[in-house]
């Protein structure tokens, strides 16, 4: 595991999901954000740098409960690499097989686009329907 702490509100959301993905590429079998409740609200109203959850108080009755942007980041990070990980067990690829596979669709540059992103998913997706899709399977 990997635990961070995230210092800047300016950080992307693509970058938090970058994070999470060179993680997984350099062995992480997961990542823990630091400090993940904004129990005051007061992200509400300016930046929070560690928040996921946002409670607001409402005075009466419960607080409201808020996701925030980083926490769909991390989401949708995690739903790329259990898509990764069923290729990875599917295919019994190596961990080096596995960073090739991930850079051809996210490697430099490219990482940063969510189209890339978003080509990376589908391919995974796609090694994983024609798996479960051979004779005998």
């Amino acid at each position: 595991f990997e635990s961070v702490s995230e210092t800047r509100p300016t950080r992307t959301s693509s970058a938090t999901a970058r994070w999470v993905l060179e993680a997984y590429r350099a062995g992480a079998s997961g990542v823990v954000p630091w400090q993940t409740i904004n129990k005051d609200g007061s992200a509400l109203r300016q930046a929070d740098t560690l928040g996921l959850f946002i409670f607001e108080n409402r005075g009466d009755g419960p607080a409201a409960i808020h996701p925030s942007m980083r926490l769909k980041a991390y989401r949708e990070a995690e739903q790329t690499i259990e898509y990764l990980e069923l290729v990875r067990r599917g295919l019994a690829l190596t961990p080096g097989q596995m960073r090739e596979f991930v850079d051809h669709y996210v490697g430099g540059e490219k990482g940063a686009s969510a189209e890339a992103w978003r080509a990376l998913r589908e391919a995974a997706a796609g090694l994983i329907e024609s798996r479960q899709a051979a004779p005998g399977r």
